[in-house]
């Protein structure tokens, strides 16, 4: 998983158990090199590298990228849940050849941005109640600057933009409980 300790190098299982989580964050700008371990049938290559383009088995995951590659695709993540349903789907294929491990983040990605979308649409509800009340200009600006935030979040139908709005929403709600506007 590092390049001095790299899996199977050091005679040692790295690529099992806890040593894997301990080396994560020790990866980030390595280099992608092949595995010399021996897998068993039921053990998955997960490679975290600096650079996944000669990644040909396995899940790689390019943390910086925010990307991960299995089965020659790329899938974007933004947060763990889409790295598991990558692992636990995997490589497998059904009798129409679709790749478990594809359809598992499909799926899991529409559930996402369904239930984000819904969140985000039950805030402006929210933002919407307060305005009839709130009397601080500086407050109802930053509400309204939300709202905003959150509508777009609403109607897009990309994942990277519906979390980079959320972030900004969230990052105005920050300012909101700063400034005695609202709660955390």
């Amino acid at each position: 998983l590092t390049e001095k300790n790299s899996c199977g190098n050091s005679g040692t299982n790295e690529c099992h158990g806890n040593y894997f989580h301990y080396n994560v964050s020790d990866a980030l700008g390595v280099i992608f090199h092949s595995c010399e371990a021996t897998l068993g049938k039921k053990d998955r290559l997960v490679i975290i590298s600096g650079s996944c383009n000669s990644a040909s088995d396995g899940l790689c995951i390019n943390m910086a990228q925010k990307g991960a590659y299995l089965a020659g695709k790329r899938f974007d993540y933004v947060n763990n849940l889409d790295i598991l349903a990558l692992l636990i789907g995997w490589e497998y294929k059904d009798a129409f050849g679709n790749v478990a491990g594809e359809d598992l983040y499909n799926y899991m990605d529409a559930k996402f941005m369904e239930l984000a979308q819904l969140a985000s649409t039950l805030q402006q509800e929210r933002i919407d109640v307060i305005l009839e009340t709130e009397s601080s200009q500086t407050c109802i600006n930053a509400f309204r600057e939300m709202k905003n935030k959150l509508a777009e979040a609403s109607s897009t139908t990309s994942k990277s933009t519906l979390v980079a709005k959320l972030e900004e929403s969230k990052h105005i709600h920050k300012n909101l409980v700063m400034n005695g506007c609202d709660y955390e």
